[in-house]
């Protein structure tokens, strides 16, 4: 004789819910935040308000910048090494808008030749993404890949080496383009956005990638951006750079060191 043991039935609709442990004070988030509170005020104390904020507006740029890296890396899971590439597009739309503009430039011809380069550049790019699609129109995809692929290196190396005329003698007339003397704030807005539609571009076609091969791909990106910013100086002025930079506000102010300023210069 068999003798069967039932389990009992549980009911899960009337089982209460676990208790979520109560949050504790997070002291030690609370800590950390007064001790880098004083000794910001610290500094302000010793260097003085001047010094005090401009490095504390370049903590603040490289906040943004480690925010940007956890958004990318912590939450998304994705692998991008080629942040500075768009910290780099941002920097340089903020010197193109706020420099001045520069009158031997503007006032010779050269604008019209660059121009008129920059266009045949866009027609090339609109001629070989038409040709790449000629398989819609019945033709073989391995004649398409093969006329495509000359066609763009052929308008290459014509666009370039006019472009290449056209900014020697921007070099030797003018020593590079300059600015468009508006407010520093609207090149920040641009630099957004630019680095935005970039990233845009660049994430719709990298993004099918994974593991080492996104990295790859992201941080020679982000070189192919750096080293086309640094060797055009008739557009950047190159390594030796756009200096000084006009100031965000009406007046510059003095970034004066009141206590060290006296230890050095007495």
């Amino acid at each position: 004789m068999t003798t069967s043991s039932k389990q009992p039935s549980r009911d899960t609709a009337n089982t209460p819910r676990e208790a979520t442990p109560a949050r504790s004070f997070p002291v030690r988030e609370v800590v950390l935040f007064c001790a880098l509170l004083a000794s910001v005020l610290g500094v302000y104390a010793i260097m003085g308000a001047a010094y005090s904020t401009r490095m504390l507006v370049e903590a603040a740029c490289y906040a943004i910048l480690a925010l940007g890296l956890t958004i990318q890396w912590g939450y998304a899971g994705q692998f991008n090494a080629g942040v500075m590439g768009f910290v780099a597009l941002g920097g340089f739309s903020a010197m193109l808008f706020s420099v001045p503009v520069n009158e031997d430039f503007w006032g010779t011809a050269l604008p019209g030749e660059l121009g008129r380069v920059l266009l045949y550049g866009a027609a090339a790019v609109v001629v070989v993404l038409g040709v790449s699609r000629l398989d819609r129109l019945g033709v073989p995809k391995k004649l398409r890949t093969l006329l495509t692929v000359l066609l763009a290196v052929v308008l290459y190396l014509v666009v370039i080496s006019q472009l290449r005329e056209v900014t020697e003698q921007i070099e030797d007339t003018a020593g590079f383009i300059g600015g468009f003397g508006l407010p520093a704030w609207a090149g920040w807005i641009f630099g957004g956005a630019l680095a935005g539609g970039v990233g845009y571009f660049i994430g719709h076609v990298c993004l099918g990638l994974r593991s080492d091969y996104l990295a790859i791909a992201t941080l020679g990106i982000a070189e192919i951006i750096k080293a086309f910013l640094k060797n055009s100086e008739w557009l950047t002025r190159g390594t030796a750079t756009v200096s000084p930079l006009p100031w965000p506000t009406p007046d510059r102010p003095r970034l004066a060191l009141p206590w060290p300023e006296r230890c050095i210069y007495r």
